[in-house]
């Protein structure tokens, strides 16, 4: 789900729009792909409306970010560079290091960053993240909501499996 509300004069003066999704499509975790594609449909749907002016353009840009920082940040800040004036949003960003490396960078430009994955109560703080917002419920609704589940059913042990990365370790503890 990729919402972008546009913030321009309605004309039909033709334009061009980017979307930088920056997804993990190699790396330790690789898993931004079928992230990318959902993307590629959003916006092929989006242009297909009526309301959409016909000489107005919507395009994707994919950033590998491997989930890896100075590779992410790398590569987004090359793309803002290139395409400044035309930079409309950045959506993935599923790794919480690089979403709020990606904030940090989209605040300077005023852009929008709309993660569908990054769960870090930290990018919760608006303050700290203005131009950030996400798709998915944070990991400490999410452990609320294991916590609800296990006392509902009675359960008193249970055991975690968790990544070896730092917040879904932190949201284990915390749990």
């Amino acid at each position: 789900f990729f919402f972008i509300l546009l913030t321009t004069s309605f004309s039909q003066q033709p334009k061009t729009f980017l979307i930088n999704g920056v997804f993990p499509i190699t790396g330790d975790y690789p898993v931004g792909e079928d992230h990318s594609i959902a993307a590629q449909i959003a916006i092929d749907d989006i242009k297909s409306q009526s309301w959409w002016p016909k000489s107005w353009d919507l395009q994707l840009i994919t950033t590998d970010s491997e989930c890896m920082d100075e590779i992410a940040m790398g590569r987004v800040v090359d793309i803002v560079m290139e395409n400044e004036k035309e930079l409309i949003a950045y959506v993935g960003c599923l790794c919480p290091k690089i979403a709020e490396q990606v904030s940090i960078v989209s605040e300077y430009y005023n852009v929008p960053v709309i993660s569908s994955g990054a769960t870090s109560l930290q990018l919760s703080s608006r303050s700290e993240f203005p131009t950030f917002s996400r798709v998915s419920p944070t990991d400490r609704y999410q452990n609320e909501m294991i916590v609800s589940l296990c006392q509902k059913y009675g359960w008193e042990k249970v055991a975690v499996f968790y990544s070896s990365q730092d917040n879904i370790k932190q949201s284990a503890i915390d749990s």
